[in-house]
């Protein structure tokens, strides 16, 4: 499940940059889209993938594995396809 909610964040975020795309501030769209979503990756998307039934004083490995792997592949992942349409829009640019 993990694995199908990067994949579709990931398609998320390359949408949101072809959206970008159109109008003024180009630059400052496809910025603001990278740093929400490693913002997002980092503190608020593992929440929702922590166990919820962990008896008090248990164990906390899964709760450090849900983060590590939203930090690792998550922002990894983020920032590989920032990089990647950038690099791609500059080679596409007519000149």
């Amino acid at each position: 499940m993990l694995l199908w909610f990067l994949l579709a964040s990931g398609l998320a975020q390359i949408a949101f940059y072809a959206l970008a795309e159109y109008g003024e501030g180009r630059r400052v769209k496809r910025g603001a889209v990278g740093a929400t979503l490693i913002v997002l990756h980092g503190a608020v998307f593992p929440d929702y993938f922590i166990p919820r039934d962990m008896p008090e004083g248990g164990c906390g490995m899964p709760v450090f594995g849900v983060y590590m792997a939203f930090w690792i592949f998550g922002i990894g992942s983020a920032v590989l396809i920032h990089l990647l349409t950038g690099i791609l829009r500059h080679l596409r640019r007519p000149g």
